[in-house]
């Protein structure tokens, strides 16, 4: 999960805390998952599938492919 959401965070252009303000989710929740030293909960995991446009089972590595991916 921690490769896919730093690849996703960095497309972006805009900072973990700048992305984490507009998910509405605590800064620190995005760069623990990111650092592989965390993994959200169902309430904060929503809004960041939500954000990026893919899908839980994409970010966990269930899935290789995700919409926002093949865009």
């Amino acid at each position: 999960m921690s490769s896919r959401l730093r690849k996703l965070v960095l497309g972006t252009d805009k900072s973990y805390h700048q992305v984490a303000e507009e998910m509405g989710i605590n800064k620190s929740v995005l760069l623990r998952t990111a650092n592989g030293k965390g993994m959200p909960n169902s309430r904060q995991l929503i809004p960041i599938c939500k954000y990026f446009g893919v899908s839980a089972d994409y970010l966990l590595g269930l899935e290789e492919r995700s919409e926002h991916a093949d865009k």
